[in-house]
């Protein structure tokens, strides 16, 4: 009976799989290569700017050391973290916070082109507060804090991946061989 158990398994385990692959599931740092982005260059010193440093790596991506290096510019330009009171027990202490991370960035080229527009990506989660488990619940906190700081830098990969890049070099390369546009006006 043990090989019939094993055999069956060993079908539910391969039919899983194949659902599993059917629906474009991928295990987390195979999102795909970023092959087609150039050099990458991350401006900030923010946790984010270095979670993203990190996944750009993990993607297959080459993160340039200075801004010369690199053929895109990624700025996180501000990061901002809040906790609010989301209710009050009936003793008036704190029953449930809301935790808001907020994320500024935009991209560039290496002369300061706009290339990426500049956006807001805006996060929040709402936990329960137990004043008898302070500890337990500050490192709830983090986490929440720490997720939602992943799935912003998630939403600027997925943001990146998007991008045409081969199209904006191409567009570069023709605005910069384009004379000027009062040479042109000048010209008899």
């Amino acid at each position: 009976m043990s090989r019939s158990r094993t055999g069956v398994r060993c079908m539910m385990l391969a039919l899983a799989l194949a659902v599993l692959a059917g629906c474009g599931f991928h295990l987390r740092g195979s999102q795909g290569e970023f092959e087609s982005i150039p050099p990458v260059f991350v401006r900030g010193g923010d946790p984010a700017a270095l979670e993203l440093r990190q996944m750009l790596r993990m993607a297959g991506s080459t993160v340039a050391e200075t801004p010369a290096q690199a053929g895109l510019i990624v700025a996180v330009t501000d990061v901002r973290r809040e906790r609010r009171v989301l209710s009050v027990g009936t003793r008036g202490r704190v029953q449930e916070y809301q935790l808001l991370y907020q994320l500024d960035w935009h991209g560039e080229d290496r002369e300061g082109r706009q290339i990426v527009a500049a956006e807001t990506i805006s996060q929040s989660r709402s936990f329960s507060f137990d004043e008898t488990d302070v500890i337990a619940k500050s490192n709830e906190e983090d986490f929440l804090f720490r997720d939602m700081q992943r799935n912003a830098v998630m939403q600027i990969m997925r943001r990146l991946q998007v991008v045409d890049f081969d199209e904006l070099e191409a567009a570069t390369e023709d605005a910069v061989d384009a004379p000027p546009e009062s040479v042109l006006e000048a010209a008899p």
